[in-house]
């Protein structure tokens, strides 16, 4: 019996999503709704339970497909979802210059968490530079908001890691390492996510900005 014409069970699966094979094999994907205090939906055929996913159960008829097979439609549904969800987000912030799906980006692949964060923060924008603490909320969180070192500059993202003089010579070995990598730019897009670089490379590019961003001795601020 299909789950959503059970009478056991009340109304509250939602078909999200689907595929079905050249013979036959079907795969439907349901969503329930959290208030209704279930933690499955029973069915009459073959099912396979996905754990802590809003897709709780995932209907394979008439006979089971191969395991592998199963977990490789689900992650590809699942991806789809994901990314459709995510688009809208990326329109509207500044992330959307950086990624574009939910594939894992460059900057999570650090062995440090120090520079996992550091440039997680630098990607999305928030991160305890004066100038932006001095704006955040106006909460005033720092005295002024220009660079420790440039007294009447604004200290941003840009400003540190593009302009302060302070870092001048850490620069212009970045610049010429990252001339190697195909990279002839020197701008925010590159240092943060790799932008314009070849997927084979973005790692090392990014690495590079890590290299950079340690020799300044500033992990602590971002």
């Amino acid at each position: 019996m299909h789950p959503t014409q059970n009478p056991a069970f009340p109304p509250v699966l939602k078909l999200v999503g689907g595929w079905k094979g050249e013979y036959g094999q079907k795969l439907e994907f349901y969503r329930e709704k959290s208030f209704c205090g279930m933690s499955g939906v029973a069915s009459g055929g073959k099912s396979v339970r996905m754990v802590n996913s809003p897709y709780s159960e995932v209907n394979i008829t008439p006979f089971p497909l191969p395991l592998s097979t199963a977990k490789r439609l689900i992650s590809r549904v699942c991806h789809s979802t994901s990314d459709s969800t995510l688009a809208t987000g990326l329109r509207v912030t500044s992330m959307g210059q950086y990624r574009h799906n939910s594939s894992p980006q460059p900057w999570v692949r650090q062995q440090s968490h120090a520079l996992d964060v550091a440039l997680t923060r630098l990607c999305l924008g928030h991160t305890t530079l004066n100038a932006h603490l001095c704006d955040l909320h106006r909460l005033r969180l720092a005295p002024d908001p220009h660079c420790p070192w440039c007294r009447s500059v604004p200290e941003t993202i840009e400003h540190f890691l593009l302009q302060c003089p302070r870092f001048h010579s850490q620069r212009v070995l970045l610049r010429a390492q990252l001339l190697a990598f195909g990279a002839s730019t020197l701008d925010l897009p590159t240092l943060q996510a790799a932008a314009g670089v070849h997927p084979t490379k973005q790692h090392a590019v990014l690495r590079l900005t890590s290299v950079f961003l340690k020799k300044t001795g500033q992990l602590s601020r971002l």
